[in-house]
């Protein structure tokens, strides 16, 4: 669709149909959006179908805002309410999310942004765990502490590492998800008690992405596609088949979440969508077997970064197969990760001469999804290389890699 990250200005194109206005033009419901984030708003294109909307919502405030919302709705009418927080994001804690939300993005930075003298981890740390020094460099457009804090974030445990800072992280981020669990349960009794939420009500609960500690040497979110940061939770709760206590194994990604509700309700599928139906898996017909796709990019002089790179990755059961493109220097590298071995021996770098492992090219469907996204990927590296200017404003160098040679299935050992 083309929409990216705020500072890009590029939005979500108005002829594209959202789920909220199929759910409103198709099935006639109320629709309601909550959110809390920059990624939500009228001017990012992303708040189409929604009759109400509002993008400063914290958990905290549930009560206010969704009961202002209940007393003025169709109570004949269905409703999709779509409730979203960044209050368990960093920085990390309750202390760091005060209701009713702040106005704007950084107004009362009262911190002084840390110096470049200044501890590179305690710098890091406070960073993540107090908003006045957050919003101060934020504030501040402090591009050189913010540089610095980014390379902390992804050479820190490399350069040198600090277990008891990196466990003062994860302990005020879990202190936060707690403090989140709590404002949820809170929330969905409240819910309950308004007759916002019954047996017959789907409630869907799940995340856009997690947090590293440290894990493959790095720290926080948006620059790598490990376990940490794209295995989410998705809890679906509801009438048949969402009942049950039911745990269904295998690769499900957040765009197909809608689409198996559209089956689940006898509705067509969207032609132009991504994502596939799963309701096969869940009523227990069919087994979850094709990878997910996930991708993350960076921009220039955006969150820090001074280059441009492409990471894409596939994500089955057993195996991550990832595709990494630095638009700076053109190079292109693969890696494959056997999750089912030992940490040490799980990532294996690719030359460009060398095979997949033939315990992959014995998964079919893996190998045939490696060589769709080869196919994507591959033809993005090279066109970008071609140019003097990318379309990201970097200038690009040759593209230095060869592509490995193809994802040929191995044939299956005889019985």
């Amino acid at each position: 669709h083309g929409a990216d990250t705020p500072g890009d200005r590029r939005t979500l194109p108005a002829a594209l149909t959202t789920y909220p206005e199929i759910f409103k033009r198709t099935l006639g419901y109320d629709t309601a959006g909550f959110f809390g984030g920059l990624w939500f708003s009228d001017a990012m294109g992303t708040l189409q179908g929604f009759d109400t909307r509002r993008y400063d919502f914290l958990l905290q405030g549930t009560e206010a805002h969704v009961g202002r919302w209940k007393e003025r709705r169709r109570a004949t009418a269905p409703h999709l309410l779509v409730l979203h927080t960044f209050e368990a994001h960093e920085p990390y804690g309750a202390r760091n999310h005060p209701w009713p939300p702040r106005a704007g993005v950084h107004p009362l930075a009262t911190a002084a942004a840390p110096t470049a003298g200044t501890d590179r981890w305690e710098e890091l740390v406070g960073y993540f765990t107090d908003r006045d020094v957050r919003d101060a460099v934020r504030g501040a457009r402090d591009r050189e502490a913010l540089a610095r804090i980014v390379h902390w974030m992804q050479h820190g445990c490399e350069e040198d590492p600090r277990p008891d800072a990196l466990a003062r992280l994860r302990e005020a981020y879990e202190a936060g998800a707690a403090w989140v669990d709590g404002l949820l349960r809170n929330t969905c009794s409240w819910l309950e008690a308004e007759g916002l939420l019954d047996d017959d009500t789907i409630l869907i609960v799940t995340s856009d992405h997690g947090e590293a500690f440290g894990e493959e040497g790095l720290i926080g979110h948006g620059r790598g596609l490990q376990d940490e940061l794209v295995r989410i939770p998705l809890v679906i709760r509801g009438p048949a088949p969402f009942r049950g206590g039911k745990i269904v194994r295998g690769p499900f990604g957040l765009i197909d979440v809608f689409p198996t509700l559209l089956d689940w309700m006898g509705m067509p599928p969207m032609q132009e969508a991504d994502g596939r139906s799963h309701l096969a898996a869940l009523e227990g017909s069919q087994e979850l077997a094709e990878p997910v796709v996930c991708e993350v990019r960076a921009v220039p002089h955006t969150l820090g970064e001074d280059r441009s790179w492409v990471r894409a990755a596939l994500r089955s059961e057993r195996w991550r197969w990832e595709f990494r493109y630095d638009l700076g220097d053109g190079t292109v590298e693969e890696r494959v990760t056997d999750l089912g071995a030992p940490a040490r021996q799980a990532t294996t770098v690719l030359a460009p001469d060398t095979p997949l492992p033939g315990a992959l090219r014995a998964d079919a469907v893996f190998c045939a999804a490696i060589e769709r996204m080869r196919a994507r990927w591959w033809a993005e590296a090279e066109q970008t290389a071609g140019r003097a200017f990318s379309l990201y404003g970097v200038n690009v160098g040759p593209l230095v890699s060869k592509r490995p040679p193809p994802c040929t299935p191995r044939p299956a050992p005889p019985r």
